[in-house]
Order: C-alpha cells, then structure tokens, then sequence
C-alpha cells in the first residue's frame, strides 16, 4: 500500500532478512532498489516509494518487452548481483521458501552452492521504468541465497522469448 512517498507491505518471517539485504544495497550504493525505512506503527516494513512506470499484468505492454529493454534488463542485473558480492546474511537468516523441501530426483546432480544472495523475481512487474529505461528493481520479499546463473534464468523466463510464440505473452510474441 502506497501512502506518500512509502510503500507499506506486510511482514513475513523473512522480513528482517530481506530489510539487511536492502540496507546493504543502500551502503554499498546501490540505487536501483527501494531504501528500506524501517517498521511502522502497525508492524508493516515501510520502503521508499520509486517513481515511475511498472508494466500491466497480465499483458506486458509492447514497449516493455523490446530487444534495448532486455539488454537494459540484464544490465540491471549484473549492477544487483555486483552489489550483492559483498553481502553476509544475518546468521539467523530467514529466506522465503527456506520452509519448502523438495525432493528432487536421485539422478539429478545436486543444486549448486549459493554465491550471492539475489532478487530471484525479475519479472515486468518488479522493474520500474522512466523514460522507456528499467531503472530500479522492487518487491525484494523472494530474495534469497543461490547462483547469479539461477537468477539469470529466472529473469530469462519473462523477459527472453524462450517459449513458443503461442505461448509466450502477446508483447513478446513476434520476438
């Protein structure tokens, strides 16, 4: 919920972990993501709001979905995952999903170890533009541990037109 300059979301038992993340982004200079601001009055994280334009659901709009938005995309990413190099997670970390287990097939090979701890939820509706230009990334609460490969292909699965043209949303379909 937006009130002013703020954007007031509920709390999850990952809350406090995502809040030092976001923190770190802001020290290390980071500006492409919400300033966290603290806990209100009724318990809600309270973030900076950031201005601009944030594509529909469930249809993009065409000009969030050109080949200079991707490219763009992938350059906001690889700013996120630089600035998260240097993050050490609270011993006490809660991520969202660490209550999920999921038993893969044996003859899978095992999930590579966690290099940084990452957004994981790059999706139009996540990036905010000005101009026609990504220019911050927000709704931080899947953030978690893994590989900047695994969060390069969950950015992939919605702005790269990996899946038939039927099947891909109507922006993306004749890329």
């Amino acid at each position: 919920m937006r009130i002013g300059d703020t954007v007031r979301r509920s709390r999850g038992p990952w809350s406090d972990s995502v809040a030092s993340y976001l923190l770190h982004l802001e020290r290390v200079g980071f500006r492409e993501s919400p300033r966290f601001l603290g806990v209100d009055e009724q318990g809600r994280d309270t973030l900076e709001f950031v201005p601009g334009d944030v594509p529909s659901q469930p249809v993009v709009e065409a000009w969030a979905a050109t080949a200079g938005v991707l490219c763009a995309i992938s350059m906001l990413l690889k700013r996120l995952h630089l600035a998260s190099a240097s993050f050490v997670a609270p011993a006490d970390a809660c991520w969202f999903g660490d209550d999920l287990t999921v038993e893969l097939p044996a003859e899978l090979p095992p999930a590579p170890p966690p290099e940084i701890v990452s957004h994981f939820d790059v999706t139009p509706q996540n990036v905010v533009f000005r101009a026609g230009e990504p220019v911050a990334l927000i709704d931080f609460d899947l953030t978690r541990p893994g590989t900047r490969l695994q969060d390069v292909i969950n950015t992939a699965m919605w702005w790269v037109p990996l899946f038939p043209p039927e099947d891909r949303d109507p922006a993306m379909a004749g890329r």
